[in-house]
C-alpha cells in the first residue's frame, strides 16, 4: 500500500432557479489517500460473489458530518461512503463509474 493523490470534492447544497437541489462540487485540497482494496464474499441462493471494497486512510481529518465527499485523481473517482475522524481519518469508499 502506498499514498496517491486525490483531489478532495464537498458537495454544496444549492439550488437553481426552480427551486430544485444541484449536484454542485467545490474543491477543498489536495489530500494524500492510502488505498486497500478487499474482496468480501457473499451468498447468494445459489452462487457465491465476491465484491470489491474500498477503504482508505489518509492525515486530512477535516470531514464534517451530514457532509457529502468524492475523491477523484486521473485513475479512480471515490464516493465517501462513511468516515472516522482521528489521528488519521479512516474512510470507507465506494468507487464510482466515470
Amino acid at each position: 500500500m502506498r499514498f496517491e493523490d486525490f483531489e478532495l470534492w464537498q458537495m454544496l447544497n444549492t439550488f437553481d432557479e426552480y427551486g430544485n437541489s444541484k449536484k454542485d462540487y467545490e474543491f477543498i485540497q489536495n489530500i494524500p489517500v492510502c488505498l486497500n482494496e478487499e474482496h468480501i464474499k457473499t451468498d447468494g441462493t445459489d452462487n457465491k460473489y465476491f465484491v470489491k471494497s474500498y477503504r482508505g486512510v489518509t492525515s486530512f481529518n477535516g470531514f464534517e458530518l451530514g457532509e457529502e465527499y468524492k475523491l477523484m485523481n486521473s485513475k479512480h473517482e471515490f464516493k465517501v461512503v462513511s468516515f472516522i475522524n482521528g489521528r488519521w481519518a479512516q474512510l470507507v469508499l465506494e468507487e464510482v463509474e466515470q
